[in-house]
């Protein structure tokens, strides 16, 4: 099957509304997963908890996407093992020496300072875009 990865620096928002959003589209034709560059002591940390995701959470589950169990996850090399796709969507100036040597494309998707309703609509609005016209 084929595995795409979404990676952002904390794997608190933008991966898990991708991941959540992209199984979603291709319901078991292929498969998605979130990762965090920069996760350090959120390892394992329940996404629900953050600033936002509550919204997030409902917002997504209108749509039928469920990431309300998520957690937080660092990203290591052994993740990107047979990966089609590795999608950034963090700045590229915070990639790490050791992932740059993979193929990626970077979407560069903001993570607003004040997390409002409005910028979680316009980010999964944008993701669904453009995780729809993945190959």
């Amino acid at each position: 099957m084929k595995k795409y990865i979404f990676i952002c620096s904390k794997n608190i928002l933008r991966s898990q509304i991708a991941k959540g959003i992209f199984n979603n589209i291709y319901n078991g034709q292929a498969t998605a997963e979130a990762y965090g560059l920069e996760v350090g002591e959120l390892e394992g940390a329940p996404i629900i908890q953050f600033p936002g995701m509550i919204d997030t959470v409902n917002i997504l589950k209108k749509d039928g996407i469920d990431i309300s169990q998520e957690r937080c996850k660092q990203l290591t090399p052994t993740f990107l093992e047979n990966a089609k796709k590795i999608i950034i969507l963090s700045d590229e100036k915070n990639i790490p020496d050791w992932l740059k040597k993979y193929n990626f494309e970077s979407w560069d998707i903001k993570y607003p300072d004040n997390l409002t309703t409005d910028d979680v609509r316009s980010m999964i609005s944008v993701l669904k875009a453009k995780i729809s016209s993945l190959e």
